[in-house]
Parts: C-alpha cells; sequence; structure tokens
C-alpha cells in the first residue's frame, strides 16, 4: 500500500493555480486567492493523492486547512499555524512510546465554521475536485444553512461530517461531485434530521447514518 504523501508532487501547485488563473472572468483575468491555502499543503496533498491516486476518498474536517494555513481568511498571520507547527505528538500506547495524529482544531464559532466552509471551497476548486460551479454552489449552500440556524453550531458541523462521507463514499464508486452533493442539498429529510438532533447526540466525525 503507497504510504500517504506529506508534500505535493513537484510543480502540482503552480499547475493548478495557472489552469484556475487561465480562465477569464468578463474577459478579465482571474486571480486565485493562494493565502487561503498556502501553507496547508501536507493536508493538501492528501486530498491530491486521493484525487488523482488511490480514489480512496475521505472527507476533509473543516478545521484541517483553517488551523494549518500561514494566513487567516482576512490576510493576518494565521496564529494556530505559528504556535502549532508539528501535526504529530508521542504517547505510550500498549506500553509502548508511539507517535499519533495531532487532535485536528474543532472551530467553534459561526465565523471559524464558515472560514472552514470557505478553505474547503478553494480547496476543491485548486484540485479540481469536481465543476467549480458545483463546488460553490455546495459550499455556498452550507453557509446559508450556518447562518440561518445561529444555535445549531454541532448540528451544522454533524451535517457537514456526515455530508463528507456521502461525497467521499459516492466518488469512490465514481460518482460526480456535482451529482452527489446536488443530492445532498435536496435531500430535506436527511438534512432536518441532522439539524433536529439534541447537542448531547452529536458525533463528530461520524459516517452518515444510513451508511454501513
Amino acid at each position: 500500500q503507497t504510504k500517504t504523501p506529506t508534500t505535493l508532487p513537484t510543480g502540482v501547485w503552480a499547475q493548478q493555480i495557472q489552469k484556475y488563473q487561465a480562465m477569464t472572468l468578463n474577459g478579465q483575468p482571474r486571480t486565485f486567492p493562494v493565502k487561503m491555502l498556502v501553507g496547508a499543503e501536507k493536508v493538501l496533498a492528501r486530498m491530491w493523492h486521493e484525487h488523482t491516486c488511490t480514489k480512496l476518498y475521505t472527507p476533509t474536517q473543516l478545521g484541517e486547512i483553517v488551523q494549518a494555513r500561514n494566513f487567516t481568511a482576512i490576510g493576518e498571520i494565521n496564529q494556530l499555524a505559528a504556535t502549532k507547527k508539528n501535526t504529530t505528538k508521542i504517547e505510550i500506547k500498549h506500553g509502548t512510546l508511539q507517535e499519533v495524529e495531532e487532535d485536528v482544531w474543532d472551530p467553534r464559532s459561526t465565523w471559524s465554521v464558515i472560514d472552514g466552509i470557505e478553505a474547503l471551497k478553494w480547496a476543491w476548486i485548486w484540485m479540481e475536485l469536481g465543476a467549480e460551479e458545483d463546488i460553490v454552489n455546495y459550499t455556498d449552500g452550507f453557509v446559508r444553512k450556518r447562518r440561518q440556524a445561529p444555535n445549531k453550531m454541532a448540528q451544522i458541523k454533524q451535517l457537514w461530517d456526515e455530508a463528507g462521507w456521502k461525497i467521499a463514499l459516492a466518488l469512490r464508486e465514481n460518482q460526480t461531485f456535482g451529482t452527489i452533493s446536488q443530492q445532498i442539498m435536496a435531500d430535506v429529510q436527511f438534512v432536518q434530521e441532522v439539524l433536529a438532533r439534541s447537542t448531547a447526540t452529536t458525533t463528530r466525525g461520524a459516517r452518515p447514518t444510513n451508511e454501513t
């Protein structure tokens, strides 16, 4: 089994940015917002490897890119990254010292959740996970749900996690991002069921409740 890389293949970062910027908007060149992702290359390397090599997609959590990138959404130095360079820690497991992954930072405010969604939007556009319009529609839909349900922080994050597994498993079966993301947003029963849960019953990172 090929080990998941921690760095991007040579030239891929620039290649994908150039592809984005080669497309014009109303005749004007576009500029990719590199500060939304730069510094999170380890996360991007895993996502790129899954997309282009293994096709064994896994969800990306809301805090993964936000905690690793060098800049905040408004362009300031990201203190999360500045104070936390290592993503692994040493623990005693089964009587021996073992290196384990640090917990992913968990966004706890409306703006931090929106920042996480926006970061994933740009990561997906960068890696061409699907059509840009589909990616924008899906992530914008989640931002709207967060604004519409200000008292449902835990449930919105749970919805993101479960929807993420639905997307990952569908992509493994060669469905398109556009198809599965549109199905998720149209599945009123699924969305309402998650949003109706009590905070105590939400389980972050869980697979969809209808998946085995």
